[in-house]
Parts: structure tokens; sequence; C-alpha cells
């Protein structure tokens, strides 16, 4: 590390999530482990860890069969869309199609490994980002996800169980100038108790290049009120 040619190559570098899912193929629950390359490569793997002393390799998907996949540095998200059918949600991320694409891939089961991807049609230099997924009625089955973009735009996906789920823009976060403000780090969801009202927060900005070092644009921190439609602007 002293070298000053040294170049670091960075390997499994991605932010492992780890949760509890049922598989009702062989009828029991499993703990699994969803992690991503990061800036090590463009892929995102699962292991079962329900047995810390026999861990075992479930699958693996690369951009070769996610051909939109590219380096996702945020951490995925397990979520069940539907009864027993449990999925590993996440944003397609940097340097792949260069469109913002939701992935989600089958966590355990028969069909453990396929993927479905929602495209934004968003093209660019961009790729969708971290994402969360809201539970709005206490059910345990997500109603739907929520994510951004590098350009700036905060993405709605209902539907989760489809086989083409619906996307929508929900806001498109841009300076008082007019440019694009990045979002690179995961929303966060939030109910309001009083009225029930559904509020997305997110913040902008990005270090993630060499010239994000000495980019000094001012970002901004968004409270976000849906109501199923798209905000128009900064001040709506």
């Amino acid at each position: 590390f002293a070298d000053p040619n040294y170049v670091h190559r960075y390997q499994v570098d991605g932010d492992p999530t780890v949760a509890d899912v049922y598989d009702t193929t062989l009828n029991r629950w499993r703990t699994i482990l969803v992690g991503t390359m990061g800036r090590g490569g463009r892929s995102v793997f699962a292991l079962d860890i329900t047995d810390p002393d026999n861990v075992e390799f479930l699958w693996e998907r690369s951009e070769l069969d996610i051909p939109g996949l590219g380096n996702s540095f945020n951490r995925p998200v397990v979520a069940q869309v539907a009864d027993g059918d449990w999925r590993v949600i996440l944003g397609n991320g940097v340097n792949g199609s260069g469109r913002a694409e939701l992935v989600m891939i089958r966590a355990v089961g028969s069909n453990a490994g396929d993927s479905v991807v929602v495209n934004t049609a968003v093209a660019g230099s961009n790729g969708l980002t971290g994402v969360a997924v809201s539970d709005l009625d206490g059910d345990f089955i997500a109603d739907a996800a929520y994510g951004g973009d590098y350009r700036g735009n905060v993405w709605r996906f209902t539907g989760l169980n489809d086989s083409n789920p619906a996307v929508s823009r929900l806001f498109s976060a841009v300076s008082e100038s007019g440019a694009a403000q990045p979002i690179t780090a995961s929303p966060r969801i939030a109910k309001n108790p009083q009225d029930s009202s559904v509020w997305v927060f997110v913040g902008t900005g990005s270090y993630i290049t060499e010239a994000d070092i000495s980019n000094t644009s001012v970002q901004t921190w968004y409270g976000l009120r849906d109501d199923g439609s798209t905000i128009s602007g900064r001040s709506a």
C-alpha cells in the first residue's frame, strides 16, 4: 500500500444483506446473505447461511444474465412481494446499460435466480442506485419500491409480483439553477400516523468518480409526499 504506483483492485466490494425467507419448495425458513461485487464487478449473488458451518451457494447473476446490470454499490433489499414469493430487489447501478432499471431476482425456491427487470426508459449515463420498499398495510408484503437514479429522478414501482411491474416518476431533483442532482443513496420511507400519507425522503450527491472529489455543487435533502402523482417541482 505504500507504493506510490499501487492501484487497488476491488473484489467483493458491495454491502451485503442478511434476511430470513421462507422456501415454499423445501417448506422451511432459510437465512440468506445477498451481496454484490460493488466496484469489483457487475454481479449479485446469494448464499444460504442458515448453518454458518455449512454455507451453501444459491446463485449468482452477472451482466451476462442481466445485460443492464452495472456496478451496484447499495445494499440489496430482500422482500416478500406476494405470499411465499421472496425477491432480491436492487437498482441496476452505474456502468451498466446506461438506463435506470429495477432488478428483481427470486431468492429461493424452484425458480431461484429468475429475474425481472423494470426499465424506466431514462438513459444517458444513468443507472438506478439504492432502493427501498414499503409495506403500508402491515401484511409483510411489499406494496411498492422506490429508487433514485444518477440523473436525479425518484421512481415509484408498483405491482411487484406482476410479470411487468408498473413504473412512474415521483419527482426529479434539480438544483435552483436547473441542473440535475444525482441520487446515489437509498431513499427512506415513512408513513404519517395522522393521515396515513406516504413520505419518501431522499438526499442527492455523488462520491463515485474522481471528478466528484472536487465537485462543489449544492446538494439537497428532499421530503416527498407520495399521493400517487408526479411532483412537478421543488416548490410543489
